[in-house]
């Protein structure tokens, strides 16, 4: 149980990398493919012949040319450098572990002047890492892409786990400070975020600056659109037949048979006929034109 203990910080600090790494694993697999490559076709030299052999009518005829984004560039770069940095780290550190120790069995001197040296450069490169993010969000003075819920749970993550690599015996201060320092950079762009979100709320955007719908717009809209379909004209079909939507056919269908049964002219018409003909007329001899 107590070996369990002091193999925590090592426990802590590894699970970080590697959720670190998988991201950066991830981000290399997933990059969108059409932001990796741009393509353009050359034009050839306006008034030259089909066999020209100039520049612009060479790179014509060799059709597109496809060319890397300046994005996907900057992506493998770093993809390169932490390789780089993560092998050369690793190659010091077996050759000092391999070397000679002290002699009651604890680590040279050497190995503790390597881990302070790893922990300040780890402080440095998180400062260098959160330092464009805050300035990007306090000159945009919006929130962006940023989750807040995520930097909610990090801020506080970052306390507790400063706390227990902290309470180890024998931990060098270098081991916790890249965490007291990325804690302290997030509750900052934390706190910046929450109070652009208040702004954006005040001022009706969203996290990308765009004017949010307003509430009062949107039913005079639906209120402007509802007369527009209670004044839209009838529409005439093949023959002269007058189209309407299904939802209005029923409508129209039932005032037309309450005005033929309401309208003393058809009653009339029909009372009087009926006894000559001695049968009762349909709605066709009705509505026939005479």
């Amino acid at each position: 149980m107590l070996c369990y203990e002091n193999l925590g910080g090592v426990e802590i600090v590894g699970t970080q990398w590697f959720a670190f790494t998988l991201i950066l694993v991830l981000f290399l697999i997933y990059f969108p493919p059409h932001l990796k490559y741009t393509e353009y076709q050359a034009t050839a030299h306006p008034g030259h012949s089909k066999t020209c052999e100039c520049d612009p009518c060479a790179a014509a005829r060799a059709g597109p040319i496809r060319s890397t984004t300046s994005e996907w560039k900057l992506a493998i770069t770093l993809a390169w450098v932490v390789f780089i940095h993560f092998s050369f780290s690793i190659f010091i550190t077996v050759i000092l572990l391999s070397g000679p120790q002290n002699p009651d069995g604890s680590p040279s001197d050497r190995v503790y002047a390597w881990a302070t040296f790893l922990g300040l450069v780890s402080t440095s490169l998180a400062f260098i890492q959160y330092a464009p993010q805050l300035r990007h969000t306090y000159r945009s003075k919006l929130v962006g892409a940023i989750s807040i819920p995520a930097m909610a749970i990090q801020s506080p993550g970052a306390v507790l786990m400063v706390y227990t690599i902290a309470i180890k015996p024998g931990t060098n201060w270098t081991s916790w400070m890249v965490y007291a320092a990325a804690g302290i950079l997030q509750g900052s762009l934390l706190i910046m975020c929450l109070f652009w979100k208040a702004r954006q709320k005040r001022l009706h955007i969203d996290d990308f600056g765009n004017p949010l719908p307003d509430p009062e717009d949107g039913r005079q809209n639906e209120s402007d659109h509802s007369e527009v379909e209670h004044e839209r004209p009838l529409r005439l079909g093949q023959g002269g037949t007058i189209e309407l939507p299904a939802s209005e056919q029923e409508v129209v269908r039932e005032e037309v048979t309450e005005a033929i049964e309401t309208t003393p002219l058809l009653r009339g018409d029909s009372a009087r006929s009926e006894p000559q003909s001695g049968k009762k007329k349909t709605w066709g001899d009705i509505l026939r034109w005479r």
